[in-house]
């Protein structure tokens, strides 16, 4: 049933973007598009990163080409936005909202219960093998005061060492030594002074052994029962004291971040109710329960009136303030997932346009009704919070970058293999040495240096001269310059590393790749190298000088990831 809705939505949002397709042009008429104007960028259908200003054939196929649509001309917006009209947001009921940084703050509501102190409990064991012959409690939860006698023991290895004892005694004038070494061997097992002398007193044997309690409390485990037989250390009871208990609270995996020791807790009981109760997060447990996929959170709760019971159940709840530092947080609706990723849409505007560009964000906590966005965006940015599905549709019918289109890198440029001489080929030396500076500065995660590299090699592209190079040559590489990796002003509207690598030095990467197997402009040696968890895990190839490998798409978060495909 929920494939069923999901298949049904995903429906009506691909229809609802056919009608806003209807808008995304700006408004113009079937009459005002039938004739190309001057001024009119022609493409080819089948190879659209060719583009030029005057009509013909397409230099890859052979095919006439066609007026671009309005949309792809010159709006002022990145080459990846979808331009909408205002009648089409107004369709679509596109709402947007600016991206703000506060404190990653989240209201935290748990259960848990009360549970005894382990310090205030206490084990008693037995320090000599025998036989349980009695028991004095017969009730858990009955009071225990420290001293009183709770059970008997017979011991064969306790009467004779009485005997020894008695024995010893008669004779310590002439075996001081005897006598005290008994008297310590029953010392050892916890029998004290005050028992040893009455039972030299006394003058004969004890067959059953008192046991007294060592510590005052609550019995709240019995481990033996009258009858059974003990070793040396074996647990007979525990005594637990009641005046302090722990509260423990089930802490979900999805808010374990926020909870930190020494957090203020407000919490109720259901037994108790009308009343509020405040405590301090004194420990939090490490480790998950790899079942409940949960860890426990401890509070220490004061009980000198004896209100509160183990077993109880509680409900609390924390402020919970996260790191203390300021985050950027988005609305829930902003963000749409795809697979292991997640993305928004962001507003680009110009003098006379208005569109929307999907970018992909790395999230950090859920906030209940928001995210914390780790990277992938900067406050101050505009992005749709309402809306998100239909501008989405409308991307993907217009063959823009959408969830289901997230690559939209250009095709593989094709190269005519002419021959070329030394001096030409030497021609593109410089454009590889800015290549690898953008590769160096995108290993290194310096985003700055790395969109600097990136504008130099696109200014320097466009102003290269071609004229050299033989005819089909010339060509195919001027139609390169409308390519969005040689465009400066889209390199210069790139607000993130993430689009820097997995769109442009993706692209890029592909295209000197192919130059440089089709016309071998270097004299050193070039390696081809491939990471195969780029491009959303269908791998992404680059050029570097280096045999050894270090990943430009992931930098040090994965710096080896990756393999020399081939040497050139």
């Amino acid at each position: 049933m929920k494939t069923t809705k999901t298949i049904l939505w995903i429906g009506l949002a691909l229809i609802f973007g056919v009608l806003i397709g209807r808008w995304t042009s700006g408004g113009e008429s079937a009459a005002e598009t039938t004739v190309a104007a001057e001024g009119t960028v022609w493409t080819c259908s089948m190879h659209p990163q060719i583009r030029q200003d005057h009509p013909g054939t397409c230099p890859l196929c052979g095919m006439d080409l066609i007026p671009a649509d309005n949309d792809e001309g010159d709006s002022g917006l990145p080459a990846e936005a979808l331009r909408m009209s205002p009648t089409a947001m107004q369709l679509a009921n596109v709402q947007t909202a600016v991206v703000g940084s506060g404190d990653a703050s989240k209201s935290l509501r748990l259960t848990g219960k009360l549970a005894l102190d382990p310090r205030n409990s206490f084990v008693q064991t037995s320090y000599f093998p025998g036989r349980i012959e009695r028991f004095y409690f017969g009730s858990l939860g009955e009071y225990v005061n420290k001293g009183a006698k709770i059970a008997e023991i017979f011991s064969p290895e306790l009467v004779d060492a009485q005997k020894e004892l008695l024995l010893t005694h008669k004779n310590r004038e002439n075996m001081p030594g005897a006598y005290e070494a008994v008297r310590e061997k029953l010392k050892l097992w916890k029998i004290s002074d005050n028992q040893i002398d009455r039972i030299i007193q006394n003058g004969k044997v004890e067959q059953n052994f008192p046991i007294y309690a060592n510590q005052a409390g609550y019995l709240v485990e019995k481990q033996i029962s009258a009858g059974d037989y003990v070793e040396s250390g074996s647990p007979l009871f525990t005594i637990s004291q009641f005046n302090s208990l722990w509260g423990v609270l089930n802490v979900y995996e999805k808010d374990a971040w926020f909870i930190k020791t020494g957090m203020p807790v407000t919490y109720t009981l259901p037994s108790m109710p009308g009343q509020e109760f405040t405590s301090k997060i004194d420990f939090v447990e490490p480790v998950l329960n790899p079942e409940t996929r949960t860890l426990n959170a401890r509070i220490v709760i004061s009980n000198p009136k004896m209100e509160f019971k183990p077993e109880m159940q509680l409900n609390a709840t924390i402020e919970a303030a996260g790191s203390g530092t300021s985050k950027l947080v988005v609305p829930k609706s902003a963000v749409m997932w795809t697979g292991k990723k997640s993305v928004v849409y962001v507003k680009h505007t110009s003098d006379s346009h208005v569109g929307f560009a999907m970018r992909p964000v790395v999230l950090g906590p859920s906030l209940g009704d928001s995210y914390v966005v780790e990277s992938g965006l900067e406050a101050g940015e505009e992005i749709v919070v309402e809306g998100t599905f239909s501008v989405d549709a409308a991307a993907q019918l217009a063959n823009k970058p959408s969830m289901m289109n997230q690559g939209h890198h250009s095709e593989k440029i094709e190269l005519p293999h002419t021959e070329l001489s030394e001096t030409q080929q030497k021609a593109f030396q410089p454009f590889l040495n800015t290549y690898f500076t953008i590769k160096d500065a995108l290993v290194n995660d310096n985003f700055k240096d790395a969109k600097t590299a990136f504008a130099d090699f696109a200014n320097q592209w466009q102003k290269a001269d071609w004229s050299t190079l033989p005819g089909t040559v010339k060509t195919a590489l001027a139609a390169t310059k409308n390519e969005d990796f040689a465009k400066p002003e889209t390199i210069a509207a790139v607000k993130n590393i993430e689009t820097l690598r997995n769109r442009y030095f993706y692209d890029l990467s592909n295209f000197l790749i192919t130059l440089v197997k089709t016309y071998h402009p270097s004299s050193v040696t070039i390696y081809v190298q491939h990471c195969p968890m780029a491009n959303n895990d269908k791998g992404a190839d680059w050029l570097s000088k280096e045999k050894e490998v270090l990943n430009p798409y992931y930098g040090a978060s994965m710096l080896k990831c990756g393999e020399v495909r081939e040497k050139l």
